[in-house]
């Protein structure tokens, strides 16, 4: 389903849950087969929906987990693993990072002071730190940038790398909440054939449907919201088994969005969101990728105190995820990964930096082999840019080895993982 702004009346808690449907450009379905399916679809699901979390499909035990962090804007690499060669002082002399101030790694390069709260991930050997990461002929426009990062190749495709992911799941068609995407990130978790769920703000849903709630205002409410993202034959069997689905996942993820801890940290942070990742992992749910995005990030000016701000807060949220996790004794098997669209210039503009190349970026868990992957390239800019020395595509085939998925179905091509997990 795909959704369009309803009347405050008509949605009180308005809309921001939707269930990203997996066919792409295809056709509508006629106004009355569309209304029909879902009344008929809505009238079976409100006295079928469990009232509680217990019955919702439960992740298998020892299957992996993997958490996508997403720094819309284009994160400064360079400044957030700041290297000790003496160029990077030379490059940056408005916004360079203070020596004394960095957090020590012992490997040619220190954290920004803001990573505090995860560098002890460091000192025990579950972070690695993988540098010159884009895509051939990365483009410098954050829509294109973000587009192509989020489908996992040079071209713009109607599905994403995690979307493609899931239409090869064995469970995929059948449970929505297997991919999760909180903040935004739709594209990357849309597939062929597949739904998942999108969540654009945690503390507002769509709608909360409970047993015996009355069919036909349920069914007026998704009405108003959704129309029919597909026509072909199916369409009718995808509604179907679609909207009790859909109602289930509201119910679920609800809890968390009433969470006031959650609520608290903001919902559209990445502390917020991480917390709320934190919560959907607690819940023991069959979801297996969570896709947080973030922005912020393009930081061309004020970046020395913006930058400290994102990042203290990504550090936040990324500690407390990990440590809450630890707590419940649901911590192994999760895989922690950042990406972004593009990085920034090696030369700052006097007060921040513009946008440009290759990207350093972070992962994190228990069965990460921690340490530095790839050259920062500082002594070999190209026109400026950072050179792009690892593809892309081989950080996203390192998550899909921890997945234990065959990266070369998903990303059309024989790329290698970086030998980190």
């Amino acid at each position: 389903m795909m959704t369009t702004t309803p009347s405050p009346s008509s949605l009180p808690r308005r809309r921001f849950l939707h269930l990203a449907s997996g066919t792409a450009g295809a056709l509508a379905l006629g106004a009355c087969s569309w209304n029909d399916a879902v009344r008929e679809s809505v009238a079976a699901s409100t006295t079928t929906v469990p009232t509680t979390t217990t019955a919702a499909p439960l992740r298998a035990t020892g299957r992996p987990l993997l958490v996508v962090v997403n720094l819309g804007g284009g994160n400064d690499g360079l400044n957030t693993f700041v290297p000790e060669e003496g160029r990077y002082r030379d490059l940056r002399p408005a916004i360079g990072v203070a020596e004394e101030e960095l957090l020590d790694t012992g490997a040619g390069l220190g954290l920004h002071p803001a990573l505090e709260p995860i560098h002890h991930h460091w000192a025990a050997g579950q972070m690695a730190i993988v540098h010159g990461l884009g895509l051939p002929d990365q483009t410098r426009s954050h829509f294109t940038a973000t587009d192509v990062w989020f489908a996992g190749q040079p071209d713009i495709i109607p599905n994403g790398w995690l979307g493609r992911w899931l239409d090869l799941h064995p469970l995929a068609g059948t449970d929505p909440l297997l991919a999760v995407a909180l903040g935004g990130g739709r594209s990357a978790v849309t597939g062929d054939t597949a739904s998942s769920t999108v969540i654009a703000r945690p503390d507002q849903f769509l709608l909360q449907a409970t047993p015996g709630m009355n069919a036909d205002a349920l069914a007026d409410v998704l009405l108003e919201t959704a129309a029919p993202a597909t026509g072909d034959t199916d369409a009718m069997r995808l509604v179907r088994q679609g909207i009790p689905r859909a109602v289930n996942a509201v119910q679920i993820l609800d809890e968390i969005g009433d969470d006031a801890a959650v609520a608290s940290l903001g919902a559209d942070s990445a502390s917020g969101l991480l917390a709320v990742a934190s919560r959907i992992v607690q819940l023991n749910l069959s979801t297996e990728v969570i896709m947080v995005d973030v922005g912020g990030y393009d930081t061309h000016a004020n970046q020395v105190d913006t930058h400290a701000e994102l990042l203290s807060d990504l550090a936040i949220g990324i500690d407390s995820f990990f440590t809450e996790l630890t707590e419940a004794q649901v911590d192994r098997d999760v895989l922690l990964m950042t990406t972004s669209e593009f990085g920034r210039r090696a030369q700052d503009n006097g007060s921040g930096t513009d946008h440009g190349t290759a990207n350093s970026h972070l992962l994190i868990g228990s069965s990460v082999a921690g340490g530095r992957y790839g050259s920062n390239g500082l002594d070999n800019l190209i026109d400026g840019d950072l050179p792009i020395d690892i593809d892309t595509r081989s950080h996203y085939a390192t998550a899909l080895h921890h997945l234990g998925a065959e990266a070369g179905e998903v990303l059309s091509g024989p790329w290698e993982d970086l030998g980190i997990i």
